[in-house]
């Protein structure tokens, strides 16, 4: 019959419509495809087996896919240290003797964009990299990681078109307090919702991130903000410096899955990189890798001798360890030592007269415990601190 014959068609000799049949066809979302795994499924212990392939990004430093946070005081050196190492990925150099898996960087500048800015342009001309373009991008803008309606999806967009261009294995927030968007760093509830969002940003993008944090008034109560932060964080590395040898040390204080108080010593070495209209010269500073003989003096130099203020705040703390010292069970303090809390030594300067009354006198009181710790003489760890 010819198929232009509408009248034959009318008449009832045309196929059978697909919707007859339309019932007994399999879904088509099943057509050829595996179930999605079961997330929820058991493993029985002969089937647990440990990963043989290294999960490290930086070997003994940071795990793939993983959070870490770096906190310190403000103006310490933070930026620094982290831009050094995230150029090292990038780069895909060994850091400081660990081997490190390369990998695209994205460095999330919440603060400090032109600083950020001049210290890149340290690190091009300090390691001749004029021609370079490693896989590393800055985001120059502050970003809400609070809200989960807010820039968290966006960002984990752009780290995945990033990715197109080069795997991305570093996620850098600077600084939790400008990402936390106006949030209380000491409530559970902002600080839990932030961690969601960085959690998402991980699982979605398999980078790791690293969070640039302040610690608070006291370096040796750790990072600010609610204790949530601590127990989210698979890495932690506090950043001190001593102001009179100029050493700055990063000390890996928690390592959720490897060996914990590996240290890194440094100085900044300035750089002029350029000059401005007025040809005033630029100058920012670069990462210089000291090593283990920087703490005791760098270049064979003899440490400088305690001030009469050090040694007083010494004898204190020996006073107050005999009347008071105590062995603690903490993953961060040496099992071999007597503590006390630092309010208890500070009670014993006081009444000692090591520490003068009002604002002067805490910021003077700080300063010393600081550069005892700098020094080695000190151990400090969650308001406890012990004789090394």
């Amino acid at each position: 019959m010819p198929l232009d014959d509408i009248d034959d068609l009318d008449q009832g000799l045309r196929v059978d419509p697909l919707s007859s049949t339309w019932d007994e066809a399999p879904p088509i979302d099943n057509v050829g495809m595996s179930p999605p795994p079961d997330r929820l499924e058991p493993i029985w212990f002969e089937d647990i087996k440990p990963p043989m392939k290294s999960a490290s990004l930086v070997k003994g430093v940071l795990d793939e896919c993983g959070m870490s946070v770096l906190y310190g005081e403000s103006g310490g050196g933070k930026t620094f240290f982290t831009l050094d190492l995230a150029l090292h990925i990038a780069l895909g150099w060994e850091w400081r003797g660990h081997k490190v898996k390369q990998g695209g960087v994205i460095y999330i500048a919440a603060e400090g964009q032109n600083g950020i800015r001049k210290r890149i342009e340290a690190f091009r001309r300090h390691y001749g990299m004029k021609d370079a373009a490693p896989p590393f991008a800055m985001i120059p803008t502050c970003v809400d990681l609070l809200d989960p309606a807010a820039d968290t999806e966006p960002l984990i967009g752009k780290v995945k078109e990033a990715a197109l261009r080069f795997p991305i294995k570093l996620v850098v927030v600077d600084t939790l307090a400008r990402a936390i968007a106006g949030g209380n760093e000491n409530a559970p509830e902002a600080m839990g919702a932030f961690i969601r969002n960085i959690d998402r940003i991980r699982e979605e993008t398999g980078a790791h991130v690293l969070i640039i944090h302040h610690c608070g008034k006291d370096v040796a109560r750790g990072a600010r903000g609610h204790s949530s932060l601590r127990a989210a964080t698979d890495t932690e590395i506090e950043l001190t410096s001593d102001g009179d040898a100029g050493i700055k040390m990063a000390c890996i204080k928690k390592q959720k899955d490897g060996e914990e108080g590996a240290e890194f010593a440094f100085r900044l070495q300035s750089l002029t990189i350029g000059e401005d209209e007025d040809g005033d010269l630029i100058k920012s500073c670069v990462v210089k890798h000291e090593g283990a003989e920087a703490v005791t003096g760098a270049a064979g130099k003899k440490p400088k001798p305690l001030t009469p203020a050090h040694e007083a705040a010494l004898e204190i703390l020996k006073n107050a360890l005999c009347d008071k010292g105590r062995s603690v069970t903490h993953n961060a303090i040496p099992k071999s030592v007597t503590v006390v809390t630092l309010d208890e030594w500070g009670e014993y300067a006081r009444r000692g007269g090591v520490i003068e009354e009002g604002n002067a006198g805490r910021q003077a009181w700080h300063r010393i415990r600081v550069a005892l710790r700098g020094k080695h003489r000190i151990g400090m760890e969650d308001g406890y601190v012990w004789l090394v």
